[in-house]
């Protein structure tokens, strides 16, 4: 995603190291709520005591990252945390009415792809793999955020096709079923708003009754408008997931031919730590400019 996001960010980030990574408000939350899933969404509520957890885990960032909600942040927080019995209570339940069982949660990967003889090394951790009595296998990733808006043709945001790349390469039997984010809401009024904490993404199949035995929740409005190119069929994903790989190795083969360009869009630049040491806004200028002359 990097490098498809922008070459010249890729190589100031990844390779020079400018901007180390960081802890944030966001990320926080986001990486709590990975624990609080992993220890405890295949358990009943009154089963574990998430004040202990929230305590090793604060104390783990103290240590690890020197990280520490401020005065501002401690009462957000407070109220996601305030929440996660009822957030428990609605995932626990798809996982009870559903008849597709744990196969895995932060499940890691590791994968190795050589070509040109140049090693390629994929790695990562899947938030819950679901997969039923015939294979159907799910993906699911949750965000505390919006779920992302894939563009697999250039190469943007295919974590989730990436996850299911790997699965199919260790468990060649599995039969990719769906790719999900459940966004997870973070106040009372967002629970409101995704109160069935809906599975969004892509599903490959039709047949309603497999559909009913994984969820009933599953938002189908969304399929065609969150991934191009479309995913409506097992082929479809089958197209897609060689597409991935298409584009894992063409960044591989850009990146050792020192191509660093910088692409400038309004979606990459946005949020952009470099934006004020790169010629974007000389690009910028240019464009206005060679606009004018056209005029």
């Amino acid at each position: 995603d990097d490098y498809y996001e922008c070459p010249a960010k890729y190589y100031l980030n990844d390779i020079l190291k400018i901007e180390p990574f960081e802890t944030n408000y966001n990320t926080y939350l986001g990486s709590f709520f990975h624990k609080f899933i992993e220890n405890f969404i295949d358990k009943d509520y009154s089963e574990f005591e998430v004040e202990e957890l929230y305590k090793k885990y604060k104390l783990d960032k103290l240590n690890n990252d020197k990280y520490e909600l401020s005065s501002l942040e401690l009462p957000y927080f407070k109220i996601f945390y305030e929440l996660l019995p009822k957030i428990h209570e609605i995932l626990r339940h798809y996982r009870e009415t559903s008849t597709f069982s744990i196969f895995g949660k932060e499940k890691r990967f590791y994968k190795e792809i050589e070509n040109k003889n140049i090693k390629v090394v994929l790695t990562g951790s899947i938030d819950l793999v679901l997969k039923d009595d015939n294979d159907n296998t799910v993906v699911i990733d949750y965000k505390t955020g919006h779920a992302p808006k894939v563009n697999i043709e250039d190469g943007l945001s295919m974590q989730m096709f990436i996850y299911m790349y790997a699965l199919k390469d260790k468990y060649p039997s599995i039969k990719p079923f769906g790719l999900f984010y459940q966004e997870i809401p973070k106040t009372e009024t967002d629970l409101e708003k995704k109160k069935d904490i809906k599975f969004r993404g892509f599903k490959v199949s039709t047949d309603q009754n497999l559909l009913n035995n994984f969820a009933q929740a599953i938002d189908s409005k969304v399929y065609s408008d969150i991934t191009k190119p479309d995913i409506k069929s097992s082929e479809d994903l089958a197209r897609a997931i060689d597409l991935v790989e298409d584009k894992i190795m063409d960044a591989k083969d850009k990146i050792l031919s020192l191509d660093f360009h910088q692409t400038p869009s309004k979606e990459s630049c946005m949020y952009c730590h470099f934006s004020e040491i790169c010629y974007k806004h000389q690009l910028d200028d240019e464009e206005e400019e060679g606009g004018e002359d056209n005029e």
